[in-house]
């Protein structure tokens, strides 16, 4: 009677290998898309860049790529959006001068 080979346990992976690349790829677009609202393109930001990073680590491919590009961008308009809402918020006479809202400016 011949042994059997056992069977190493394998680690459990998604059943598409591109999985973690496709969904940095969606959160990415999402970061961008939502970058007006600094606060969410900068989460989303972030969580795309992680799931970019882990499906690197798995498998590197295009959908990574993008999914990390976008997330990257995501963050850096999130960044410069809300550095510009904070000095618009410095200099309201900015505003008046293009028809905006004063706030109780003369």
């Amino acid at each position: 009677m011949a042994k059997e080979a056992k069977k190493e346990p394998t680690k459990k992976s998604p059943k598409d290998p591109n999985a973690y690349g496709v969904w940095a790829m969606v959160v990415g677009m999402f970061s961008v898309i939502t970058s007006p609202a600094p606060v969410f393109g900068l989460i989303l930001g972030v969580v795309g860049f992680f799931l970019a990073s882990a499906q690197e680590k798995r498998e590197k491919n295009s959908w990574s790529k993008a999914g990390k590009i976008l997330s990257i961008f995501g963050i850096i308009f999130s960044i410069i959006i809300f550095i510009l809402a904070l000095w618009i918020s410095k200099n309201p006479e900015l505003l008046a001068q293009y028809g905006g809202a004063t706030y109780g400016l003369p």
